[in-house]
């Protein structure tokens, strides 16, 4: 159902034009924030395979993506690409909103903004280092999957890559191994099923009442998750995710620990390939 498209024609990484952006979406719907009704109404639409519905709730909230992006400034992206990786964030929440959990829209797809937001991060950090010509292989490679994605409801396997990029196929294997875009958190726990860890995160930014308490009962689900977990092992994964802790890279974590950030990738790889036969994990999906 991924009609929708987000142009990155307002990230030409000048002030002007992200000014030009900020000032077009200010004029949506006369910058009026939409009522609970009317959320309400487009999520039933979107339920039954609307597509105008997506556009419109994706649309009406492309404000709130700016305002969550603002936060993660000065951490190696410009405020313009943070937009732009909240906003493919926003499209994934709008898509899978469903109005009947009783959740306002912004409070589900708050979780969906970061982590498009912390693994854009991520990544530039991963590649700060690189030599130009790999980091923009690499960017290429991102930006066609994404593109792909949108277009066609999936990920693109190397063999559509290596057509579209006109670039060979482990060059593109390398690419997106180096970038770490697509590891395990937007993996699926259970199989055949679209939930992973980053459903479950983060809501720390709506400071209603029933918003806490539902954050600190997934905190306690989440912990209870990985109480059979090593404990060294279950704390990598949280140090990683940002469960208790401000997420952290492989690098950082393997410094706290003193070891190689290659061992705490496989540490991290294997037990959350434990946690995908729990029967537990199934029940971190009434959060959503």
């Amino acid at each position: 159902m991924r009609q929708l498209r987000i142009t990155k024609s307002f990230t030409n990484r000048t002030d002007s034009s992200l000014g030009i952006y900020l000032g077009e979406i200010g004029k949506i719907n006369d910058g009026r924030i939409i009522s609970p009704e009317e959320e309400a109404s487009l999520g039933y639409r979107i339920r039954h395979g609307d597509n105008n519905a997506v556009h419109e709730l994706v649309r009406a909230n492309l404000r709130f993506v700016v305002t969550v992006a603002k936060k993660y400034q000065h951490r190696g992206l410009s405020l313009s690409d943070l937009i732009e990786e909240g906003n493919l964030g926003l499209v994934i929440a709008a898509e899978k909103f469903n109005e009947t959990r009783g959740f306002k829209f912004a409070s589900f797809a708050v979780w969906w903004i970061r982590a498009y937001i912390l693994y854009a991060i991520n990544t530039q950090s991963r590649i700060f280092h690189l030599p130009n010509n790999r980091v923009e292989i690499i960017d290429k490679v991102k930006k066609a999957s994404a593109r792909f994605e949108q277009e066609n409801e999936r990920t693109p396997s190397l063999e559509e890559l290596s057509e579209l990029l006109e670039m060979p196929e482990e060059k593109i294997e390398k690419a997106l191994s180096i970038s770490g875009r697509y590891s395990s958190i937007d993996a699926p726990f259970v199989e055949g099923e679209n939930f992973s860890l980053n459903d479950v995160l983060w809501d720390d930014l709506l400071p209603r009442a029933d918003t806490i308490l539902i954050h600190k009962s997934l905190q306690a689900e989440i912990n209870d998750l990985l109480k059979d977990v090593k404990e060294r092992n279950a704390e990598i994964v949280k140090m990683f995710f940002g469960i208790n802790y401000s997420p952290m890279s492989n690098l950082q974590i393997g410094n706290h620990f003193g070891l190689k950030k290659d061992t705490v990738k496989n540490i991290k790889k294997a037990v959350i390939e434990n946690l995908r036969e729990s029967p537990k994990i199934r029940e971190l999906s009434t959060y959503l």
